[in-house]
């Protein structure tokens, strides 16, 4: 990228999702290892909570607070990370991860708004809504379906918004909307390809780690299954994310362009990074 360093053009969909793969193989050991950082101590005490206790409420709840707390740091981490690629040609593991920390308490509370309201809501909504109004139930989830798939893509790069520009969570969610007005049809289409890639990806590196597992038939509760479950989770999690994250950003950087003619004078400035000479 160091050529390219100078301008940030405006990309097509085909063009990001490239970019992002030339970022991420560039520097793709700095990635993993980046996201391992995060993800593999929270998945090791998993992994424990799953042998000494098994499953239940209070198991399924602390994974997902904590898949919560790894996602969001290393997104934020990826977020700075990219940047500084753009500007030095090189990923500082341990800037970027300093970079999520200093707004750990924004990126969390933003975390938490995010998914009460695009994920615990509408799960409340579909499992009571009916029980408790009947057949109205469904008129009152039903109309809900678009809103919440809208706030979810015009929210798509509000992480992003918290790492460059340091905006709190209210300034943010406005931010990502106003940088996603205009282009919602544009942003939902790379969602969806991003998702359909990342699911691709998923697969193939779970494929190699889990198939001793369904060759051996061992109980799913067993110690060999939970090991090799939470192997092929976080295998996932720092392969996978990373390349999320990464095509968040330049998603980012995409729409600023269009809209404010971003320049790299101007990512200089939000990054307090001195581009390399």
């Amino acid at each position: 990228m160091k050529d390219n360093v100078q301008t940030l053009p405006p990309r097509s969909l085909g063009r990001l999702l490239d970019d992002t793969f030339a970022i991420y193989i560039r520097k793709i050991w700095r990635f993993i290892a980046l996201a391992a950082i995060v993800e593999a101590p929270l998945l090791v005490v998993l992994m424990g909570f799953d042998l000494i206790w098994g499953t239940g409420p209070l198991i399924f709840g602390g994974t997902a607070v904590l898949f919560l707390l790894g996602s969001t740091i290393v997104n934020g981490s990826v977020t700075f990370a990219v940047g500084q690629q753009y500007l030095t040609g090189e990923v500082g593991i341990g800037n970027s991860l300093r970079r999520a920390w200093w707004r750990i308490l924004t990126l969390m509370g933003l975390a938490i708004v995010l998914t009460a309201t695009l994920v615990i809501i509408p799960l409340l909504l579909i499992n009571f809504g009916p029980l408790l109004l009947g057949s109205l139930g469904w008129l009152v989830i039903l109309p809900m379906v678009p809103l919440i798939i809208g706030l979810a893509v015009y929210w798509f790069v509000a992480v992003q918004v918290v790492v460059v520009e340091d905006l709190k969570i209210l300034n943010s969610l406005k931010r990502s909307y106003l940088l996603v007005q205009g282009s919602w049809v544009r942003v939902f289409g790379f969602s969806m390809i991003l998702g359909l890639t990342s699911l691709g990806l998923g697969i193939l590196v779970t494929i190699p780690i889990t198939l001793p597992l369904w060759m051996s038939a061992s109980p799913t509760d067993s110690t060999l299954s939970i090991v090799l479950l939470s192997t092929s989770q976080l295998a996932v999690r720092t392969t996978v994310l990373p390349v999320i994250f990464i095509a968040n950003t330049l998603l980012y950087y995409d729409l600023r362009v269009r809209k404010e003619q971003y320049s790299i004078l101007k990512l200089t400035q939000e990054m307090n990074i001195a581009p390399a000479n």
